[in-house]
């Protein structure tokens, strides 16, 4: 699944959400790490996956840097998110 954000910049969601992992993410974090799992298992189905959880791309990328900038909550995504695996 791919995106542009405002800026012009395309973001792949897994690449993004393993990324946020690598680094230690943290808003929500379970919350977070139960929408990135979707994601991850159905990429093709992301944009019905957000609509799901009431969240529009701008918000969920919200959520992900505000994740990222907690370490409580960055703790919590990382306990839960599975990724691939």
């Amino acid at each position: 699944m791919m995106r542009r954000n405002g800026w012009g910049t395309t973001i792949q969601v897994g690449v993004f959400v393993a990324t946020l992992q690598v680094a230690g993410c943290g808003g929500d974090g379970v919350r977070a790490a139960k929408i990135a799992n979707e994601i991850v298992q159905a990429p093709e189905d992301a944009d019905a996956i957000l609509e799901a959880h009431a969240m529009t791309w701008d918000e969920w990328e919200d959520l992900l840097f505000e994740v990222a900038a907690d370490p409580v909550q960055a703790e919590k995504y990382q306990a839960k998110f599975r990724g691939t695996e």
